[in-house]
């Protein structure tokens, strides 16, 4: 009874406190520092390819980087890795994401996050240095009421710079909060219909990291994130019963910066699916960006993405024998260019691999 009053007056504050943060308006305007990590490469390759969608979609332990309350749908224990290379003309810089999550029944859902942007070794002033960004999600999510999840991470960011004669090393707390509901509807016994509704905001306490010094602070990202998505599924005995053997995803997200007057847009993808185990992906996004008063400069990014899938439901083939899952997921999509002047950069490539342990 304790645990279940508790949920309930969590959900209330929660719900109570989310509208008056996103209305929270900040001074203190973001310009550009680390979106490395927050706005560019994404840990996902099937959001990637999906035009960067996430807020309304349950992405397993990825979700902590899109809406944490997508946490709450996976039973059992999560393992997600991936890796994504190169970053425009720094052919040794790349971006990795490493995380792991427990279903605690009821008692919600728990999740831990590494994400690591990695210059490679540059070269100032004469002297050879390394820079890198690592962020750490501690995530919770929980139901307070069948198929609603509300979800909270508490980030550790890191920005490091170290060579022969310096080192700066600056640490942050951001905190983020989102909620994740589904609807279910009932039809004809061999389809399946849901309806996917999504809302993050990340950084709500308006985290500012001493990027140059710990006395000169610059803002982080302040980022709402809105979004739907619909999923059609047709279920027919073939392989297994309990395989489907058609799936169609629509994915729709609106994205804006609190903090700043860019880098607001659009997002939309399509995944199709045949037995659960082979997905294609095709996405796209645009966003406003500074120009910086210069023409050469590019005010709008907008880009197709596309990219694919294979799962290993072997949960559902061996009618719970065997219950595990492998998914893997890639991506090799055109590098973004923010300048009319350079638009020919080589491809990055990212790449994901899970593992769910249903125990």
């Amino acid at each position: 009874m304790l645990i279940k009053n508790f949920k309930q007056m969590s959900a209330l504050i929660y719900l109570l406190f989310l509208p008056c943060t996103t209305i929270a308006q900040n001074s203190t305007e973001y310009l550009g520092i680390l979106q490395e990590i927050y706005l560019g490469r994404q840990p996902s390759a099937r959001s990637e390819a999906l035009g960067r969608c996430g807020v309304a979609m349950v992405e397993n332990i990825y979700s902590a980087f899109y809406n944490p309350a997508g946490l709450s749908f996976s039973d059992g224990l999560l393992l997600s890795g991936s890796y994504a290379d190169p970053f425009y003309g720094l052919r040794d810089a790349n971006y990795n994401f490493i995380g792991i999550g427990y279903n605690l029944k009821n008692y919600g859902t728990i999740g831990l996050s590494r994400f690591r942007f990695n210059y490679g070794e540059l070269e100032y002033n004469g002297n050879m240095y390394r820079d890198f960004i690592s962020m750490f999600i501690l995530s919770y999510a929980f139901k307070p009421i069948k198929d609603l999840s509300l979800g909270m991470n508490i980030n550790l960011v890191q920005n490091k710079s170290f060579g022969k004669s310096f080192y700066a090393h600056n640490i942050i707390y951001p905190v983020d909060i989102g909620i994740l509901k589904i609807f279910q509807f009932s039809g004809k016994s061999e389809v399946r219909q849901k309806l996917f509704l999504g809302v993050s905001l990340f950084n709500i306490n308006y985290a500012k990291i001493g990027y140059v010094t710990k006395e000169q602070k610059d803002a982080l990202p302040v980022i709402f994130r809105l979004g739907a998505s619909y999923q059609l599924s047709l279920y027919k005995e073939m392989f297994s019963s309990g395989l489907n053997t058609f799936s169609i995803l629509f994915t729709l997200e609106y994205q804006d910066l609190f903090n700043s007057k860019y880098r607001t847009g659009l997002k939309a993808g399509t995944e199709v699916s045949f037995f659960e185990m082979f997905a294609f992906r095709l996405g796209y996004y645009r966003e406003t960006l500074d120009d910086h008063g210069t023409s050469s400069n590019k005010d709008l990014l907008d880009d197709v993405t596309f990219g694919f899938g294979f799962q290993l439901p072997l949960e559902t083939i061996t009618e719970k024998k065997i219950p595990l899952n492998f998914k893997f997921d890639m991506t090799t999509l055109q590098q973004p260019s923010y300048s009319r002047l350079f638009d020919n950069w080589g491809n990055f490539t990212v790449y994901s691999l899970s593992v769910h342990w249903m125990i």
